[in-house]
């Protein structure tokens, strides 16, 4: 489902501002990040970006599975380091985070183009 006239959107934004305040312990920051970012989806069809932007929010939205998938794992190792907490923790674990999800889903698609391409194999061999 997706809100396509202005009544629908703006029905549609004051059920989220709603719902909002069953979540109000967490930080107003959050909430305000939150309710910015869905504002954009609920209002805008498309957003235009310079083309090295665009790639980069492809290649990190396609990734966002192995990023979410590998994010714990660089964050304890981070935290190992440089404490939890702290700026510097955030600033080294987010791209660290996106880059590991990155090569992760590289890594799943060459994996799953060898379980192909050796599926043929076997099946050209049988015939």
């Amino acid at each position: 489902y997706h809100a396509k006239t202005t009544t629908e959107k703006t029905i549609t934004a004051l059920l989220l501002l709603a719902l909002t305040f069953f979540y109000w312990s967490v930080s107003v920051s959050v909430i305000a990040f939150l309710l910015t970012g869905v504002a954009v989806l609920i209002w805008t069809r498309e957003l235009p970006l310079p083309a090295s932007v665009a790639r980069v929010v492809r290649i990190i939205g396609s990734a966002s599975m192995f990023i979410y998938l590998a994010h714990v794992i660089v964050i304890f190792a981070v935290t190992q380091f440089l404490g939890s907490g702290t700026i510097a923790s955030l600033a080294v674990s987010l791209p660290l985070s996106a880059a590991a999800g990155v090569a992760l889903k590289a890594l799943h698609g060459r994996i799953r183009f060898a379980d192909l391409l050796l599926q043929f194999r076997e099946r050209r061999f049988l015939v």
